[in-house]
């Protein structure tokens, strides 16, 4: 698997895929937010085939990566898969408490 992500901490998104089990053999990291070019789908494309590995990214990656119709995004985004991940709070009444106090502290300004 060749593991892509333009997220705040890429090696979090290797690690998880990991510890599901995947054998992540490449990984390409890219700064948060990153905008995807077709210099980045082709560097992608062709490590992947180069080696016969699967890309794999995240949900908001692919999101970004279909937001753009150039041909190459268009080829990474048929050729890649998504690992979708669940939060699930340790303490969600917690979680819940600390929504709603930014809720009304972001209403009265």
């Amino acid at each position: 698997m060749l593991a892509f992500a333009g997220i705040g901490r890429p090696e979090k998104f290797f690690k998880t895929l990991e510890e599901a089990g995947a054998e992540v053999v490449q990984t390409r990291s890219y700064p948060d937010h990153h905008p995807f070019t077709a210099e980045d789908a082709k560097d992608i494309l062709t490590l992947a085939e180069k080696h016969d590995l699967l890309p794999v990214t995240t949900a908001k990656d692919m999101l970004r990566l279909q937001a753009d119709d150039s041909e190459l995004l268009r080829w990474l985004t048929g050729s890649s898969r998504v690992l979708s991940v669940d939060m699930v709070p340790r303490d969600e009444q917690r979680l819940v408490t600390l929504a709603a106090q930014a809720i009304r502290t972001h209403a009265f300004r």
